[in-house]
């Protein structure tokens, strides 16, 4: 497999460290801060069967589409993964988007810092990634090294509605971390559920990794701004992200996992997007003892 390394230094001189897969989706494979591995390691199965896992992106759509807005494959042969999808009975070819399934074209590859894009007329096997995805588009990401960590600055333009975002899987050291953030009181489809706990004066929820998620938020005071905090192994990391349209983020922590998922999003609701051009810039950072 292929890979573009880049590499920069903590305040401290701690290395940082960020690998990524260019012609599999622009996976973030590895991404090492002081020593520190983020990237669940544990979720590479899902990267190669179905490229999942590890770093991988979301775009131009998010999760899965109704049947109605699928566009019709008709050589299911192009991609290997399609054939599992299909005997678990998932009529979505390519959760999440297209972005994550085919190569990316990188424009710079430099020691800090990289620029690739994707756009739907480019060629994969012989169709057109605008009839996989079904309307044309045009993705830009870039990744640099920062002070802290690391700064990623994804962008789409589309034909239609779309939405973009990072669904990063962080390892939990041995399975126990928390989440916590300043949201909205409620989720982004209704009441805070039981196991997360919510101060209204502060508007700052804590969620303990040890029972399963999948719950979508709006943050907190600023819709276009927002930012995540997840600890575990006596370390912290801080997800920072801004939108120029409204965002929103998602927190997917499946039973008994190794890892949780903290996915900023383009949009306030990722499943009914209404901006046709829209980006998410987010820094990752690791606090240092």
């Amino acid at each position: 497999m292929e890979t573009l390394v880049i590499t920069g230094q903590t305040a401290s001189k701690a290395l940082i460290e960020a690998v990524f897969a260019p012609q599999k989706g622009m996976n973030m494979v590895s991404l090492k801060i002081a020593g520190r591995q983020l990237i669940d390691q544990s979720t590479k199965n899902l990267f190669e069967e179905r490229s999942a896992g590890l770093g991988a992106l979301i775009g131009p759509h998010f999760h899965h589409r109704l049947p109605g807005k699928i566009p019709f494959l008709k050589d299911p042969t192009l991609f290997s993964h399609l054939t599992v999808m299909k005997e678990r009975g998932i009529t979505e070819p390519f959760s999440h988007g297209i972005a994550r399934y085919v190569p990316w074209k990188v424009l710079l590859a430099e020691k800090e810092g990289i620029k690739a894009e994707l756009t739907g007329s480019m060629n994969f096997r012989g169709v057109l990634l605008k009839d996989l995805e079904g309307f044309d588009f045009q993705m830009t990401f870039e990744a640099r090294i920062i002070e802290k960590g690391i700064l990623i600055d994804l962008q789409i333009s589309s034909e239609q509605p779309s939405v973009v975002g990072l669904h990063y899987y962080y390892h939990l050291q041995k399975g126990k971390g928390t989440v916590s953030s300043q949201i909205r009181g409620a989720l982004r489809e209704g009441p805070l559920p039981s196991n997360i706990y919510f101060d209204p004066k502060t508007h700052i929820f804590v969620y303990n990794c040890d029972t399963p998620c999948d719950y979508g938020f709006e943050p907190y005071p600023h819709c276009k701004m927002g930012w995540i905090n997840f600890s575990t192994g006596g370390f912290k990391t801080v997800v920072r992200y801004v939108t120029p349209t409204e965002g929103s983020w998602q927190m997917w922590h499946p039973e008994k996992a190794s890892f949780v998922c903290i996915e900023p999003l383009s949009a306030p609701d990722p499943r009914r997007p209404t901006a046709k051009v829209s980006g998410l810039i987010t820094c990752i950072e690791v606090e240092e003892n």
